[in-house]
C-alpha cells in the first residue's frame, strides 16, 4: 500500500457523487458496551470538533472498479457493507454535551436500519473535484457525530457512454470509489479491506458471483473485552513494567527524536508527508534475504538501519522509539473494521560498534521483549506507570500528524443525515454543490478542519 496525500492523488475530470449514510432517529438503540481505550482518548482529545474547532483525524482510500457504475447496485453493496461492520452503525458520545470529562454513552442501529442517500454533482475538472472531496471528508468524518464516514464515486469524463470512448468489450471505463472515515472507525489494516470487500459485494449484486467474505467480529465487542481484560491492571503487570522502564529512561516522556528538530509547540502544525520508495523490487528482495540470513524479519532489519543511522548521525548509544503494533489477536478480528492498534517502546542498544547482523538480532529481541506492552492499551499502562504526563506527550508526538485543511470553498450548511437530499443531478450550476432540501432533523454544520493521516491500494490511501 502506498501512503500519500489526497492532494497528491491523480484525479481525472468527471462527475462526483456523494453517498451519505442515514438513519431515522427511531432506529437507534441504547448500547451499554463501552468505547475502547483508544477511542475514548480520541473522543476526549477532539471534544471541540462538534463546533468545528476540533482536530479531527481521518484516513481514506481510493480504488477503481471495472465497468460503468450501476448506482442502484452500488447503493445496495454499500448498505450490505454497513450491515457487515457494526462500528459503521454505532456512535459513542458524551452523555452531557460539551463535557469532555463526562461519561460516554453509546447508541447502535441494528442491521438494515442504515440507508445510503446519493447526491450527484455537476461534471467538473480535477481541481474542483479535489476541493469537493476535501470538503466532503472534512464535513463527514468528525469523531463527535454520526456518520463519521462517507463514500463518493467518480465517473470519469472519458467513461461517458456518449463520447465514443468505450473499450473493445463495449463497456465504458472504470469508476473510482473514495472512502473516508474517522480514525476511531478504521486503522491501516482496515483500509486494506475496504477495496476488496466493497468490490466483492458490488460484483455479487451485479453478477451473482458470491463475495465469499468470511465472518467478522465487532470492534465494539473488542473494546468491551479489552476493558474487562485491563480492569485489574497494576504496577506489577509486565506491560506496565515495560513502559515504566522506558519512561524513566526517557525523562518521563516518550522517546524523543535523536536529532534537534526545533522547539515542540502545542499548536497544530501543517502535515508535510512524503512517500518515497526505499527499494525497487530487486533491492527489497535482497534486503529481505539479508534479514533472513541474520535470522531477523524485514521490520527488525529496518530498525537495525534506523539504529545505525542514529549512531552515525547523532552519536547515540541507544536508539529509542515507539512503534505501532496491531492488536488483532484472534481470527474474528482479522477482517474487522476498527482501531486495532497498540504501542510498544523500542530500546535498541547500539554499544560495541555492532554490524547489521548484531543490530538486527537485538531488534528481534526488543520486539519480543516488548510484545506484551502492545496488548495493553497505552493509556491504561501509563496510568499505572507513575508517569501520567507521558500520555499527553504521546498524543503530541505520535498522533499529531495533522493538516488543517483550508476552509475556503466549503459548503457551511451541508446537511447531515436528516436531510432530504435529492438523489438526482445537481442544478446548482458550475460550482458543483449538490442540490439539498433540509428537514427539521437537519444538523447543519459549520466548516471544520480535518486532520489527515496518510493512507492508498490500486487503491490509494490518504
Amino acid at each position: 500500500m502506498e501512503f500519500t496525500e489526497l492532494a497528491d492523488y491523480s484525479i481525472p475530470a468527471g462527475t462526483l457523487t456523494e453517498w451519505l449514510p442515514c438513519a431515522e432517529e427511531d432506529a437507534w438503540r441504547q448500547d451499554p458496551r463501552p468505547a475502547s481505550y483508544i477511542h475514548e482518548a480520541h473522543l476526549r482529545r477532539t471534544a471541540g470538533s462538534q463546533s468545528g474547532q476540533g482536530r479531527e483525524s481521518w484516513l481514506g482510500t481510493a480504488f477503481e472498479i471495472a465497468g460503468p457504475i450501476d448506482t442502484e447496485i452500488f447503493g445496495r453493496a454499500l448498505q450490505r457493507w454497513i450491515d457487515r461492520h457494526e462500528p459503521l452503525r454505532s456512535q459513542a458520545t458524551f452523555a452531557s454535551k460539551g463535557d469532555p470529562a463526562g461519561a460516554l454513552i453509546r447508541r447502535t442501529a441494528p442491521p438494515g436500519k442504515v440507508s445510503v442517500r446519493r447526491v450527484q454533482h455537476d461534471p467538473a475538472d480535477p481541481a474542483t473535484i479535489r476541493t469537493q472531496l476535501h470538503s466532503l471528508f472534512d464535513d463527514y468524518t468528525t469523531p463527535q457525530l454520526w456518520p463519521a464516514y462517507v463514500f463518493a464515486t467518480l465517473t470519469h469524463e472519458s467513461a461517458d457512454p456518449d463520447d465514443g470512448s468505450n473499450d473493445a468489450s463495449g463497456e465504458s471505463g472504470p469508476f473510482t470509489v473514495f472512502f473516508g472515515a474517522d480514525h476511531s472507525i478504521i486503522d491501516g489494516y482496515s483500509i486494506v479491506l475496504v477495496a476488496h470487500e466493497i468490490t466483492a459485494l458490488y460484483e455479487e449484486e451485479r453478477t451473482g458471483r458470491p463475495a465469499d467474505l468470511f465472518p467478522v467480529g465487532s470492534y465494539i465487542d473488542f473494546g468491551a473485552s479489552e476493558r474487562a481484560d485491563a480492569s485489574n491492571l497494576d504496577v506489577d503487570h509486565e506491560a506496565v513494567q515495560i513502559w515504566r522502564t522506558t519512561l524513566r529512561e526517557s525523562g518521563g516522556e516518550v522517546p524523543k527524536f535523536p536529532l534537534p528538530i526545533g522547539r515542540r509547540t502545542t499548536r497544530t502544525s501543517p502535515q508535510r508527508r512524503l512517500s518515497e520508495r526505499w527499494f525497487d523490487n530487486d533491492e527489497a528482495t535482497r534486503f529481505s534475504e539479508r534479514c533472513r540470513d541474520a535470522d531477523a524479519g524485514f521490520f527488525a532489519g529496518v530498525l537495525a538501519c534506523f539504529g545505525q543511522a542514529a549512531s552515525d548521525l547523532a552519536g547515540a548509544d541507544h536508539f529509542r522509539t515507539v512503534v505501532p503494533s496491531h492488536t488483532r489477536t484472534g481470527p474474528m478480528w482479522a477482517g474487522s473494521l476498527g482501531w486495532f492498534v497498540g504501542l510498544r517502546p523500542i530500546d535498541l542498544d547500539l554499544g560495541g560498534s555492532p554490524g547489521f547482523v548484531t543490530l538486527a538480532n537485538r531488534a528481534v529481541h526488543e520486539l519480543r521483549r516488548t510484545r506484551a506492552s502492545a496488548r495493553i492499551p497505552f493509556d491504561r499502562s501509563v496510568s499505572c506507570s507513575g508517569y501520567p504526563s507521558a500520555h499527553s506527550s504521546s498524543c503530541r508526538t505520535w498522533t499529531s500528524g495533522s493538516y488543517p485543511w483550508r476552509p475556503n470553498g466549503r459548503n457551511p450548511m451541508r446537511a447531515r443525515c436528516g436531510a432530504a437530499v435529492t438523489p438526482t443531478t445537481s442544478t446548482s450550476g458550475s460550482t458543483g454543490h449538490p442540490k439539498e432540501s433540509t428537514s427539521p432533523r437537519d444538523s447543519p454544520t459549520t466548516p471544520r478542519r480535518a486532520r489527515t493521516f496518510p493512507g492508498s491500494w490500486n487503491e490509494h490511501a490518504f
